[in-house]
């Protein structure tokens, strides 16, 4: 059947403009995604500096029952690096393209990005935390029979550095969004979201 509706050269134009702006949109998503994932190793490689640690040989030897603490402040001490690394990301994406902060994209993107960011940050830390954790062992144990060193790994396996309270990655997404949120909220305050206009009377 053949199409015979007559369209107007502006509703024309409104409909290429939409295609560009979520086109424009999607790529925004993509980048702000690879920006922010990227950062989670700088992430990683602090938490892993300032991370507590848990005094292993003593554990490993006489046992302690305050061993918990580090771990817990572990935790405490990548949430908080979640935190700052999504201020980071809201204030450079703000400097950046300032325009971009306001679109679905970025703001998908500082989601997705933040905890894509957080789950390469608890990975890079743990892998340097073990590997750490397992070379201090040896240092106590430098001849290991087979039998010391699968304990030597079974106590790295218990008290390496890795996330034990999951909802602290969810730190870094969640507070991008509402960091994006306020800053766009404070930004424009009075102003009134345009209304689309038919392009031309009558038409809907």
């Amino acid at each position: 059947m053949t199409d015979t509706r007559v369209w107007h050269p502006v509703e024309v134009y409104a409909v290429q403009a939409d295609r560009i702006r979520w086109r424009q949109e999607a790529r925004n998503t993509l980048l702000v995604t690879a920006y922010v994932a990227l950062l989670g190793s700088i992430v990683g490689i602090v938490w892993h500096a300032v991370a507590p640690r848990v005094d292993i040989i003593p554990l490993a030897t006489r046992g302690s029952q305050g061993a918990m603490k580090p771990l817990i402040g572990a935790d405490v001490w990548l949430g908080g690096l979640g935190l700052a690394a999504a201020l980071v990301c809201v204030v450079t994406l703000a400097i950046v393209d300032r325009d971009a902060t306001e679109g679905p994209g970025a703001m998908l993107g500082l989601a997705v990005g933040g905890l894509l960011g957080m789950l390469v940050a608890a990975r890079v830390g743990h892998l340097m935390g073990r590997h750490d954790l397992y070379d201090t062992l040896r240092t106590r144990y430098p001849n290991p029979t087979a039998a010391v060193d699968k304990q030597l790994r079974a106590y790295v396996l218990t008290w390496d550095l890795r996330v034990r309270a999951q909802g602290v990655l969810l730190s870094w997404p969640l507070a991008a969004v509402l960091l994006n949120g306020v800053t766009i909220a404070l930004r424009r305050p009075n102003e009134v979201p345009p209304v689309r206009q038919p392009a031309y009377p009558g038409s809907s």
